[in-house]
């Protein structure tokens, strides 16, 4: 592959965590093409680009563009977590593995704390100390946020699934989350 192809990759990979991240299309353009812009100072090289944490990058630049957002979702979080969400007991199946675009579409639904607290966690690995860190929030805060994530994720995935006809309309999301 060459490297064009792979920066164009790499774009696109990063657009879908911002996108994730965020919910919001022109932030999650915005911060990848500056991700993409430092892949182009005369200065770096492709390699060195991909191995200087371009996806790092990525969550910083959406998560301080959402700064605002994150601290009022964080703040309706603190309520619901005091309800102790827990996870299902057992193994939880869902009838089919889920699309990219169902995924999208569900964690999409999840209010941005907990959201962003779960694929930080979850699909990115990070650890939940560094996660809080970047969150600007308690580690507790952040594994019930990651809890409660989870469990909003499996019923907006069920949700999908159960769903006959693949039109483009967003399902409701759960009216204890609902945005502001």
């Amino acid at each position: 592959m060459n490297e064009f192809e792979q920066m164009h990759n790499r774009a696109a990979d990063h657009y879908r965590l911002a996108f994730v991240l965020t919910g919001e299309r022109d932030i999650s353009l915005g911060a990848s093409l500056e991700a993409l812009d430092t892949a182009s100072d005369p200065n770096w090289s492709l390699a060195e680009w991909m191995s200087a944490s371009s996806r790092r990058l990525v969550i910083a630049k959406v998560l301080a563009a959402i700064r605002v957002q994150l601290a009022e979702s964080a703040r309706r979080t603190v309520s619901l977590c005091l309800r102790k969400q827990k996870l299902p007991p057992g193994s939880v199946r869902l009838k089919d593995g889920p699309t990219a675009v169902q995924l999208e579409r569900a964690l999409v639904a999840i209010d941005v704390f907990p959201r962003c607290a779960l694929v930080l966690t979850v699909f990115e690995g990070i650890s939940v100390e560094h996660a809080a860190v970047l969150l600007d929030a308690t580690v507790e805060l952040v594994r019930k946020a990651r809890t409660f994530a989870l469990t909003q994720l499996l019923a907006n995935l069920r949700q999908l699934q159960a769903r006959t006809s693949d039109d483009c309309l967003p399902f409701a999301m759960s009216t204890e989350v609902q945005h502001a």
